[in-house]
This record gives structure tokens, C-alpha cells and sequence, in this order.
């Protein structure tokens, strides 16, 4: 008999490891159970029911979410994959014509690769700041006065009495 000890996630480990092969392939959650160990005459049943279990439905949507992260390269790859083209760290292959037919070569990234990677590192980092020049012709006021609703503030636009 299989064991009904609770794991820390809160199912047992057959649950988990049907958890596990459905993940694998959602589409045939019988084969699922029938690899995690369970009975192929009442595996379906009990795919069925295991899926309607809400830990095992928790368990499923964390490892799901976990991969899908595991897939994504956060910032600080994206910043160590710059810098290592920068340095000269990383290097792509190319097909060279050789008299024997081809070759595939490992290559230094060009100068060209390695003042991009520069570039998208200094972006990245804030090092180059886009600096923007703003001319405001309209007059700003600025009043810390309470104004009744009967108040008008009156304001001369000297540029516009040129006339």
C-alpha cells in the first residue's frame, strides 16, 4: 500500500509524483497516474479525483509557475550575458569555407558585438541619462493664498502686450 504520509507540500509523494508526470504532459492525465504508480484499471478514476484535490492543484500551479520562471533570465543575467560580450568572454561560431569543404569555427565576438554589449549595459545602468531641454513660454504661478471662489488672480503676459 502506498504511503499516505504528508509531504511539505502538503500531499503525499505518489500525489506528487503524479503531479510531477502530469506537468510533464497535461494533455493524458491517466498515463500520469498510471507512471506515478497507481492501478491502470482505476487510474483514471483517480486522476480525476486528483485533480479536484486543491493541494494537489497548488502543488501543480507552483511547479508551473517555478519552470516558467526557471525559462525567463532575470536582470542579472541579462547584465552578466552583457558584460561577458563586453569582455571578450563569450564567443559565436561561424562556417568558414575551408579547401576540404566547411568548418565551424569558434570566434572572438567582433568589435562591432562587444561596443553593443557595451552599449546595452551602459542603458541599462543609467550611465547615458537623455538630457532634455523644456522652454515654457505661459506664465507659472505659484501661491500658497487661499482664493475664494469671487477672487480672480489677474495675470499680464508681458509678451502678448508687444503689439
Amino acid at each position: 500500500m502506498a504511503s499516505t504520509k504528508v509531504n511539505k507540500h502538503g500531499i503525499t509523494d505518489m500525489q506528487q509524483a503524479f503531479a510531477d508526470e502530469y506537468i510533464v504532459n497535461p494533455q493524458n492525465a491517466t498515463q500520469a497516474a498510471i507512471k506515478a504508480g497507481y492501478a491502470p484499471t482505476t487510474a483514471r478514476s483517480k486522476a480525476s479525483q486528483l485533480l479536484t484535490k486543491v493541494n494537489v492543484q497548488k502543488y501543480i500551479k507552483e511547479r508551473q509557475k517555478e519552470l516558467e520562471d526557471a525559462k525567463i533570465a532575470d536582470q542579472k543575467e541579462v547584465l552578466q550575458f552583457w558584460s561577458a560580450g563586453l569582455r571578450g568572454e563569450r564567443h559565436e561560431q561561424v562556417v568558414v569555407s575551408t579547401p576540404d569543404g566547411a568548418e565551424v569555427v569558434d570566434n572572438e565576438l567582433s568589435e562591432k558585438d562587444k561596443l553593443k554589449n557595451s552599449e546595452l549595459l551602459a542603458k541599462a545602468t543609467g550611465m547615458f541619462i537623455d538630457r532634455h531641454e523644456i522652454t515654457n513660454t505661459q506664465p507659472i504661478i505659484i501661491a500658497s493664498v487661499d482664493i475664494s471662489d469671487d477672487e480672480q488672480i489677474e495675470v499680464n503676459d508681458d509678451e502678448s502686450n508687444d503689439s
